[in-house]
Parts: structure tokens; C-alpha cells; sequence
């Protein structure tokens, strides 16, 4: 029999008050199953997880994708500085971007040919081109003193391009890189 937390009193199952102080009682909560409380907690699990791996899964792709652009603007940075040790100069500017149409990128990948790169003055001259598909456009324009490489691309066709770039000078008899950078942009 339950006690009154009072009085201390034994009482009956199920009444509302106490029958000497007349204290009401709480009455008793139904428990849950264990079984549908692991069941709710199991699915919200289940649930975090798949957004969460969608959201990681997303953001790996991008960071792939993007990587393209700065290998091959750090590519361009060394074979840039190759041939200014080579040939003492800086390398002419690139006659256009590769690809030449910005479209070609957006949203998918675009397969250069080896004529677009090498029988361009500039990329010539550094031995730059990418052999596998690409995500992104390539631009090299130069001066006396220093270039400019970059990358622009439209990873997800959504007109949004990331645009990285990477200038070069010469100091002290070299030509250096400096920091790389990025940001979006509208098309």
C-alpha cells in the first residue's frame, strides 16, 4: 500500500487525496517500453547521421574539386619558375583561357586537347596542360616583372564561379609565387 509523503499514512491504490490530510497525490506516470523509447532515439540517430554524412560527403567533393585548381595553379607557379631560371624571362602571356568557352566547364568536366595547350605562346612556354578532364578554366597572362595564373569554375552549374589566383614576381633574381587566393563570384 502507498504512504502519504506527509502524514506517512497507508492509503488505498488509486485515490486522489490522502484520507487523513487530504495531500493530493501525484499520480503515477505510465512508463514507456524501453523498446519505443530506443526505437525513437535509434531513427533521430539514424537521421543525424545521414545529414550529416550528406553534408560531409558534400563538402569532400567540393574540397576535391577545388583541389584541382590548386594543384595546377601550383603547377604553374614552379614550371613558371623553371623556365625563368631556363631562359631568363618570364614567360609570354597565354593567347586565350582553357577551355575558351566559360560554359564548357559549368557544372561538368571538359576534356582539353594537347593543341589547346602547347601551341599556346604561353602555356607553351611553361609546359603547362592537363591531360585528364578538368573543372575549371586556366588563364596565364604575364609582364616584365611578374603573372598572374587563374582558375575559375562553376563546380555546380549554378552560375556561382570559384575563382582562385595566383601572382608571381620576381625579387631578388627569382621569380616567387605569393599566397594563393580564392572567392566566389557570379558569372
Amino acid at each position: 500500500m502507498p504512504l502519504c509523503v506527509r502524514c506517512r499514512s497507508e492509503q488505498e491504490e488509486h485515490v486522489e487525496a490522502c484520507s487523513r490530510c487530504q495531500l493530493p497525490f501525484k499520480l503515477p506516470r505510465k512508463r514507456r517500453s524501453a523498446a519505443g523509447v530506443v526505437a525513437v532515439a535509434v531513427a533521430a540517430g539514424v537521421v543525424l547521421v545521414g545529414v550529416g554524412g550528406i553534408l560531409g560527403v558534400r563538402r569532400y567533393v567540393d574540397n576535391a574539386r577545388s583541389a584541382e585548381a590548386r594543384a595546377g595553379l601550383g603547377r604553374i607557379a614552379v614550371l613558371a619558375a623553371q623556365a625563368y631560371e631556363r631562359d631568363h624571362r618570364i614567360c609570354p602571356p597565354a593567347n586565350a583561357r582553357v577551355p575558351a568557352d566559360p560554359h564548357a566547364i559549368r557544372g561538368q568536366f571538359y576534356q582539353s586537347t594537347e593543341r589547346e595547350w602547347l601551341d599556346d605562346p604561353g602555356f607553351g612556354c611553361l609546359g603547362f596542360e592537363m591531360t585528364s578532364p578538368q573543372y575549371y578554366q586556366y588563364e596565364y597572362t604575364a609582364t616584365a616583372s611578374g603573372y598572374v595564373a587563374r582558375a575559375r569554375g562553376d563546380l555546380n552549374g549554378n552560375g556561382m564561379l570559384s575563382f582562385f589566383e595566383l601572382r608571381g614576381e620576381v625579387r631578388d633574381g627569382k621569380l616567387l609565387p605569393g599566397e594563393l587566393e580564392t572567392r566566389d563570384i557570379g558569372e
